[in-house]
């Protein structure tokens, strides 16, 4: 049995290789398990990590969601391990690591933010990977203003995993950039013993979030949906406007940036006609103010969603900004693009060379 570590230097990056990895193998006839041994995304107030409730529908997984994410860090557990109260964690996740690995010829195990994470707990990046005795691929997103501490992040890796660190692939690159990494950094780090699998463009597509669940976690109100009433998590937003200015410079503006959320007041009725004319995913309109009769017709005509959400547009612009930051695979149609564009650029059969997959 083969134990991957897909570790990373960013938050919330290990799930799609993981999808996408556990996806291949599978359907190369793998018998393939997967285990977030810390998780911190739980959902509502349940102790439950959004990304084992994921992975076990996507990879189709017999065993539970607890199972697969055995400790859920939360602000108030945290709380409780500074006041030294007792929690044999190791011996919790080894338990569950124990189940997933019977009979399974490859175990996926997902990290939870940067290398130092987990460290609170006594279970940093490292000590999991020894924990399984797991060969390491680590994920490094490339930060275009700092070329250098991109790389210097991959031989941090080497330097934290050692000879357990056996690939890297970089996420985000800027197509800028892509060209110099794949002739010059690729052939630099193959010479330090870090062989690069993947290069992942940044892409608008992989940072976008659907209509649904701007929905959900804004606590919006939909006022007309028009025939796409059923396809909410269809609709993804993939840049986002805030309409404060008067409607010329509005429409030059709107123009600029295809598949946009736009975010206005209820009675700037003006920047929300301008919105309509252009490529706009839905409209958001703030501090509870209802649109025009006219508004609304129009937005009905032309199947925009208009969502009336409670908060103020400074608070609505952070929410938004959040969850666009964060890489989110919940729709059919993102992942599909998702997987066929992580086939395209990262090198699964020397991926699979280098961590001695075979049957």
């Amino acid at each position: 049995m083969v134990s991957i570590f897909i570790a990373s230097t960013g938050i919330f990056s290990e799930r799609l290789v993981s999808l996408w990895l556990g996806l291949r193998l599978k359907n190369a006839g793998y018998k393939i398990g997967y285990f977030k041994p810390i998780g911190v995304n739980p959902v509502s107030n349940m102790m439950i990590d959004d990304d084992a409730i994921f992975m076990k529908k996507s990879l189709g997984l017999v065993e539970s969601v607890e199972t697969i994410s055995p400790v859920v860090l939360t602000d108030e557990l945290i709380k409780k391990v500074l006041q030294k109260s007792a929690y044999d964690f190791e011996s919790k996740i080894k338990q569950s690591f124990s189940v997933i690995s019977k009979d399974k010829d490859v175990v996926l195990i997902s990290s939870t933010g940067t290398l130092n994470f987990g460290n609170i707990i006594g279970l940093s990046a490292n000590k999991i990977a020894e924990l399984f005795d797991a060969e390491v691929l680590l994920l490094v997103r490339y930060k275009t203003s700092m070329c250098m501490l991109s790389m210097d992040e991959i031989l941090v890796g080497k330097d934290i995993f050692k000879d357990r660190l056996k690939s890297v692939i970089i996420n985000a690159v800027p197509n800028m950039e892509n060209e110099f990494l794949s002739k010059v950094a690729v052939s630099y780090f193959e010479e330090k013993g870090v062989p690069i699998c993947g290069i992942i463009p940044r892409d608008k597509i992989l940072g976008s979030v659907s209509v649904a669940e701007l929905i959900e976690n804004l606590g919006g109100t939909v006022l007309c949906l028009g025939d796409k009433c059923n396809k909410l998590d269809e609709l993804l937003v993939e840049n986002l406007c805030i309409g404060a200015m008067n409607v010329e410079s509005a429409l030059k503006y709107f123009r600029s940036l295809p598949n946009k959320a736009v975010i206005t007041g209820g009675d700037r009725a003006d920047i929300q006609i301008a919105a309509l004319e252009t490529s706009t995913k839905c409209i958001i309109l703030t501090g509870n103010l209802r649109p025009s009769a006219a508004v609304l017709g129009k937005a009905t005509e032309m199947s925009v969603p208009i969502i009336m959400v409670p908060t103020d547009t400074l608070t609505t612009v952070g929410r938004i900004t959040k969850m666009m930051g964060h890489l989110r695979l919940r729709e059919k149609k993102k992942i599909t693009y998702a997987c066929e564009l992580l086939d395209k650029c990262i090198d699964y059969e020397k991926l699979i060379k280098l961590f001695k997959i075979s049957k």
